[in-house]
């Protein structure tokens, strides 16, 4: 049976709930920068508000001594209302919630970037919502941590079951991001350079930026999912040949799997505070007043309207090159720095 926390496990908690407080005041900071400023919108806040509560999470999971919830350092199999049962569901809970919030800093990403896209490409006379796809993505997702609590409550299977079912919903959600991010990442590229080249503006700046976050957005889904995999795996294989969860993971096994999934967490926060607000590949930085200015403008469907004199036809569809969007991109004199915000 695996021990209670141990020295090493205690100074690895200790570190990595310290680094995480280090990532929270820094995304407070900018949170209230951008709060301050004239031009911010929904989307910016949100972007800095999940950063801050995703870290503010882990620095409590990891700052918050094991004994005080769960039994054991590694995960133990505990059936509802019966011995550390509450301590080991909140636990649970806690480290679900704070996946589902860092996930959801690139789920608002790709729904932000889909809805420019459909502003540039299609015909819509419907206002842009991006925030309200977003808490409808984030509902779905609480929807499904809801169900799982109910199989623990009503004991079809323990914490481990628990941990089963989070482990296969996180590793499919990885792929899903990163097919989404890589997808999205390409026509914002494509549309970035199409208008540097026509208002002859360079647009580098903005485009290195997107590729930034696409390429350390899919080295931290590439490292979740293998994680998630191979937990999910075995917890399945051993419930498969013993029809129970109890204690596969052994302490050593555990340790380096919490390091390798919350040290890639906190790089890729940190990678996403830097990138965000690093005004010096050009264009603004997303906390920054002209910043905020052009994402509020780009979530007003007038900013996409195109006069008739601009262009002989109505949109352009089934352009998803951007070569022939130039009059749609540029009929009213967009500032190509407003799109490369993000």
């Amino acid at each position: 049976m695996v021990g209670s926390e141990t020295a090493r496990e205690l100074r690895q908690d200790v570190i990595l709930g310290l680094g995480f407080l280090l990532l929270a005041a820094a995304s407070l900071k900018r949170l209230l920068t951008s709060a301050g400023q004239r031009g911010s919108e929904a989307v910016i806040t949100t972007f800095y508000s999940l950063i801050l509560f995703t870290s503010v999470v882990r620095a409590t999971w990891f700052l918050i001594p094991t004994e005080v919830l769960q039994p054991t350092y590694a995960p133990s199999t505990e059936y509802a209302f019966k011995g550390d049962w509450l301590g080991t569901y909140v636990s649970e809970v806690m480290l679900f919630v704070g996946s589902l919030s860092l996930f959801s800093i690139f789920i608002l990403m790709a729904i932000f970037w889909a809805d420019l896209l459909k502003g540039i490409f299609k015909e819509s006379g419907r206002p842009s919502r991006p925030m309200a796809s977003f808490m409808t993505v984030a509902a779905a997702l609480a929807a499904a941590e809801g169900v799982n609590s109910c199989l623990f409550f009503t004991r079809v299977y323990s914490s481990q079951g628990m941990l089963m079912f989070e482990s296969a919903l996180l590793c499919m959600l990885s792929l899903v991001c990163s097919v989404e991010i890589s997808r999205f990442s390409h026509r914002f590229r494509t549309v970035l350079r199409t208008l540097g080249a026509v208002n002859q503006i360079s647009t580098d700046g903005q485009v290195t930026r997107i590729v930034r976050i696409t390429v350390t957005g899919n080295v931290f889904f590439a490292i979740r999912a293998v994680c998630e995999l191979a937990v999910g795996l075995t917890l399945y294989m051993h419930f498969k040949q013993t029809h129970s969860f109890n204690m596969v993971f052994s302490s050593w096994v555990w340790d380096w799997y919490v390091v390798v999934k919350h040290v890639s967490e906190w790089m890729i926060l940190f990678v996403m505070l830097w990138i965000l607000h690093d005004p010096a590949e050009g264009g603004s930085s997303l906390g920054s007043d002209e910043g905020s200015q052009g994402l509020a403008a780009a979530e007003d469907p007038e900013y996409w309207e195109i006069p008739p004199e601009a262009d002989g036809r109505k949109g352009c569809a089934d352009d998803d090159t951007g070569g022939d969007a130039t009059s749609q991109l540029t009929g009213n004199g967009r500032d190509p720095e407003a799109y490369g915000t993000l």
